[in-house]
């Protein structure tokens, strides 16, 4: 049944954009066009930052010549208030919808970009053309709010990095928005970290909580962020070391700012070799055999996801030396003192995935890398083995090059 639905979309779109067809479907489906930027029902829009030189790095390869990345423009980070505006809640990108536009934010790279994920409420795309679900689940009605959102919201580097820090930037709002509601995910607060992380950020806002899946509507303030991504996925990158990131420097360093004068200043207790360890089981790898590989090199090994916002601000604060498997554990990066030294493990499939480099280039802090390749499993998900001598090696010289 579900494929035969599938089937049927371009022609349901085609006909929901038939006037009468189009009312009368509306409840359920509406067509729209998947735009950056849109232009529909913008009742008040403004610039936070002009375009300046963003954050830039490549995937370095340890052992291997430096590769200097291409300097690149930010664009202007804006802001916009959309009238009696839909916007929903998942854990794959924000997106708002207004009219028969749906606008998804400043993207790294240009579209058509893959919108359909599953249980985002789009059901059907092909270049520029969306459907989106408009039935079902729960819908919360709000005078005015500022939306917060951000990929995969749940995931430590993503809420620090990529939807926290619109909510940074919502200081810079002329009022009376900069005083508006904040939409925030519920599942936030079910992580002790990000929800101090949130509370830093406040500003006597009020907050309104969102249970995944939930249709907001009413005037809702956009502020576009601070990291320039290719999520969701652009359609038209095709190489595997195509650039899919950006960091914006000037906006980025004053948020950093607010945790540092928040919670800096402690000595740190884990020293200044850190092994930044998994407790999760994700890409299960030999860490066991790892972790007493680098403990003859002084390296202390310490779970980020077990210590809370402040004695991450002081582990990152202290270490000059950082190893281990790339992953949302090195978000704390955002913390980390300038000029220190990461060396990450990485599945060589991601070599255009520098999300982690540019957040050490932030601090002008070197990210090293050593590639792997998976037994099995996605990028994301694939188990491996580490061979112990290699580790040992490279360590070695990465300590000795310091």
């Amino acid at each position: 049944m579900k494929s035969i639905l599938r089937a049927t979309y371009p022609l349901l779109h085609a006909l929901a954009r038939i006037p009468v067809l189009g009312r009368l479907m509306g409840w359920w489906l509406r067509p729209v066009v998947v735009k950056e930027v849109i232009t529909s029902g913008v009742i008040d829009e403004g610039e936070l930052y002009p375009p300046s030189a963003a954050i830039t790095s490549r995937v370095q390869v340890f052992g291997e010549p430096f590769i200097e990345p291409e300097p690149e423009q930010f664009p202007a980070v804006g802001w916009r208030v959309v009238s009696a505006a839909t916007a929903m809640t998942t854990r794959h990108f924000p997106y708002l919808v207004h009219g028969n536009q749906m606008m998804i934010g400043p993207r790294r790279n240009p579209g058509p970009w893959q919108v359909v994920r599953r249980k985002n409420q789009v059901v059907w795309h092909r270049n520029n053309k969306a459907l989106v679900k408009m039935a079902g689940g729960q819908t919360v009605r709000v005078d005015r709010a500022i939306l917060l959102g951000g990929h995969s919201h749940t995931n430590w580097y993503h809420w620090l990095v990529d939807a926290l820090p619109q909510l940074h930037s919502a200081r810079l709002l002329p009022e009376p928005y900069r005083s508006w509601p904040v939409l925030v995910p519920e599942e936030i607060f079910s992580y002790p970290t990000m929800s101090e992380a949130l509370d830093l950020f406040l500003d006597g806002r009020e907050v309104i909580r969102l249970p995944l899946g939930t249709r907001v509507v009413g005037d809702l303030c956009w502020i576009d962020s601070l990291e320039n991504s290719d999520i969701p996925g652009s359609l038209t990158a095709k190489t595997p070391d195509a650039p899919i990131h950006l960091l914006h420097r000037e906006g980025m360093e004053a948020y950093r700012r607010v945790f540092l004068d928040a919670l800096a200043g402690t000595p740190s207790p884990w020293g200044e070799r850190v092994f930044l360890i998994r407790k999760g089981t994700r890409r299960v790898y030999n860490q066991d055999e790892i972790v007493e590989v680098t403990r003859e090199l002084g390296f202390v090994a310490v779970a980020p996801e077990t210590l809370t916002l402040a004695e991450q601000v002081t582990l990152f604060q202290g270490a000059t030396h950082l190893i281990g498997p790339s992953g949302a554990g090195f978000g704390g990066l955002l913390f980390a003192k300038h000029n220190s030294k990461v060396l990450c493990w990485q599945d060589y499939r991601l070599m255009s995935m520098t999300i982690l480099p540019d957040l050490a280039a932030l601090t002008d802090s070197e990210y090293w890398h050593i590639l792997y390749e998976p037994e099995s499993g996605g990028v994301f998900t694939g188990n491996y083995h580490l061979d112990p001598n290699t580790i040992r090696q490279a360590l070695q010289e990465f300590v000795s090059s310091a």
